[in-house]
């Protein structure tokens, strides 16, 4: 189903079930949509307001896309949207100090096209 089809339903104020919920944040996570169309699902979304299946959907279809990794050390998790290069410098930054300091930097993420790939330690 396209993210048009879920923009519809929460534009018209109908909740999204858990399962569609899950749709729509997939189709978020694989696409190359364009700006307007995800700011506009979001933003309305946001606006209408969530609901518990809607949250519970999205938050389970993100669970399936996390990097499970076995560290057996500290690590510290560094994550930037990769928008700003203000955000961009200061999180690499912190990743040089973090490294430094001897922990492991599980991800460091700066561009908008690894969105999407989560990383967390078991």
């Amino acid at each position: 189903m396209s993210l048009n089809y879920y923009l519809q339903k929460v534009y018209r104020h109908e909740p999204l079930s858990e399962s569609e919920a899950a749709a729509a944040c997939e189709v978020l996570m694989q696409q190359e949509l364009g700006t307007p169309i995800a700011g506009a699902f979001l933003s309305s979304l946001a606006m209408r307001g969530e609901t518990t299946e809607e949250l519970v959907g999205m938050a389970q279809n993100l669970q399936k896309r996390t990097l499970h990794l076995n560290i057996k050390e500290p690590a510290v998790d560094l994550l930037s949207c990769g928008t700003a290069n203000s955000c961009a410098a200061v999180l690499l930054g912190a990743s040089l100090l973090a490294a430094t300091a001897g922990l492991k930097v599980t991800k460091y993420m700066t561009t908008p096209s690894s969105f999407g790939q989560a990383v967390r330690p078991t």
